[in-house]
Parts: structure tokens; sequence; C-alpha cells
């Protein structure tokens, strides 16, 4: 039994995780969403100083990459919809 909840902890966990970092990226000002990057990677470098290469390195490396994936497709997102609000406000100038 304790596996298991260990295991659907780690994956509320992670699910929980993504969700933040995808609600961060898509803010107004980047830097929010380069937090959880920079504690991941903070942690990831901390964490294989004290275990060693040997270790997880695997799945921390996929969540750093995931996260990186994240942020720079809640960037496009923002960026987008900055370009869409500015092409109407042009077009609402012209008129």
């Amino acid at each position: 039994m304790m596996p298991f909840l260990g295991l659907l902890l780690t994956g509320l966990f992670l699910v929980l995780f993504l969700v933040l970092q995808v609600f961060l990226s898509r803010r107004k000002s980047p830097v929010y969403g380069l937090v959880l990057i920079v504690a991941i990677a903070v942690g990831l470098i901390a964490y294989l100083r004290w275990v060693g290469i040997q270790h997880h390195l695997f799945s921390s490396v996929v969540l750093f990459v995931t996260s990186g994936a994240i942020y720079l497709d809640g960037r496009n997102r923002v960026r987008s919809r900055r370009d869409r609000e500015l092409a109407k406000m042009t077009i609402q100038d012209l008129e």
C-alpha cells in the first residue's frame, strides 16, 4: 500500500508542478516562468552533487527539458496574443 501511495503522491506532485509551470509561463513577464526552471536546475545540481550522477539523472533531465518546452510554448502564446491585440488596435486606428 505504501509504494502505491508514494507513487500516487509523486504523480500528483508532477501534475501540479506542470500546471504551475504552464500558468507561470503564460504571464506577461517572462521572469515568472523562469523561476521554476532555475529552481529545477539548482536542485538538480545540488542533488547530483549529493547523491552522485548515477541515480535518477534521466528523470531529472526529462523534468528540466519538459519545463523548458512548456516555458517556450507559453512565451510563444503570450507573444502571439500580444501580436493579435496589436493588429486589432492597428485596424481600429485605421478606421
